[in-house]
């Protein structure tokens, strides 16, 4: 009944949504012609939608004559079908008998308010019970078990509740779904402008980001976070430029993400390129982010990728003062990686233990990391025995 004038609508749809698709980028020069074609859809599509309210007026709906002639079965098959049942369920103009009632003066007058099926089902008790017919039966008392107008106010009712149900369940689908949607288009704006800000080192303009709502634990297609940027921050090179908090004080990079209530990086969160913040730091020997990561909870023990720990990576690279300090801290010294090797061993493997060097010049034998964690274990027993 309606699909002639549905089809343009969906081709006018469909015709637009294609010319975004494939159009021209975007530039100065098309700018007006895009406006103006955006205006013309918009006003199109009102029209359109405006013509099929003006149809749905003046033509009777399916549901509203079947409850209103006691056919209220016709439901049963619509729901079959999965037919949507709403429109078909509300109707502008009065609906019309049929046989054995003629002559019933329906016409075609236009109503201020919509009728539903309850509404036709209740109009069709009030102005035929007192002539049921049961086909095959004949003429029954108004009712009865065979009135069907009675039966068809009851389940005009439930199906009037199922059809409101099924609408709200539908309506709140697409909220959701649009919400969906809108909040990927968000995170993809933002995620670029995020993604910029962290090349850049632009901690404040990160944090606008993530209250924009971008995640906070944006990585880069590197695998770079803000809180991995922050680690490899190097207060001591010549254009290092602090970061300012909400008070006003200077303060480090690392400092600046983690000190807040919210939208505060996971300090213990492993990126793609298999790095935490501490093991960042660690394996660059940024002194400063190490401390302010073990100031802040982080922990000192946590595995990465290959099974490796903050102090295996300092070992490593040969990175003395950050062994002592993550030793100090608490670092087990004889963790092992997938390699079953100790930091202990990645040092003597390149050369980078101390302890053996000094031995080998007369000053003492010993793994200078193992003296370095005995050195902090007994400091630990001291300060719990004054404890």
């Amino acid at each position: 009944m309606e699909l002639p004038t549905i089809n343009p609508i969906l081709q006018f749809v469909f015709r637009h949504h294609r010319w975004r698709v494939t159009r021209d980028a975007w530039c100065r020069e098309l700018a007006r012609e895009y406006r103006n074609r955006e205006i013309a859809f918009t006003f199109g599509l009102q029209a359109m939608n405006d013509q099929m309210t003006k149809i749905r007026e003046h033509i009777r709906m399916p549901l509203t004559e079947a409850f209103y002639n006691g056919k209220f079965a016709v439901a049963e098959s619509f729901e079959k079908k999965k037919v949507p049942m709403f429109h078909a369920s509300i109707s502008r103009i009065y609906p019309t008998g049929i046989s054995p009632i003629m002559g019933d003066p329906a016409g075609k007058e236009e109503l201020k308010e919509t009728l539903n099926i309850v509404d036709c089902a209740k109009m069709a008790k009030e102005r035929f019970q007192h002539a049921v017919w049961a086909h095959g039966v004949g003429w029954q008392k108004p009712g009865g078990q065979l009135d069907r107008y009675v039966i068809g106010v009851e389940v005009a009712e439930d199906q009037w509740n199922h059809i409101n149900l099924v609408v709200e369940e539908g309506r709140s689908e697409m909220l959701k779904r649009r919400g969906i949607r809108h909040e990927r288009a968000i995170k993809k704006e933002w995620g670029a402008k995020m993604t910029a800000a962290i090349q850049n080192a632009d901690f404040p303009a990160m944090l606008n980001c993530a209250n924009k709502g971008c995640a906070i634990d944006h990585q880069t297609d590197s695998g770079v976070t803000p809180l991995l940027r922050a680690a490899m921050e190097d207060i001591h090179a010549v254009n290092h430029v602090w970061c300012v908090n909400d008070e006003g004080k200077q303060v480090s990079a690392v400092s600046y993400l983690l000190d807040r209530m919210t939208k505060r990086p996971m300090i213990d969160y492993e990126t793609s390129i298999g790095h935490t913040a501490l093991s960042f730091a660690a394996y660059h020997a940024r002194m400063n982010a190490v401390e302010d990561l073990l100031d802040r909870g982080v922990k000192v023990n946590n595995k990465v990728r290959s099974g490796k720990t903050a102090l295996i990576y300092a070992a490593m690279n040969g990175k003395a003062n950050v062994c002592k300090i993550l030793l100090e801290r608490g670092a087990d010294m004889d963790m092992v990686d997938d390699d079953q090797k100790t930091a202990s061993d990645w040092a003597k493997e390149r050369n980078f233990n101390e302890g053996e060097r000094a031995e080998r010049s007369g000053a003492g034998g010993g793994g200078g990391l193992r003296k370095t964690s005995l050195r902090a274990s007994e400091r630990s027993e001291q300060q719990a025995i004054r404890g």
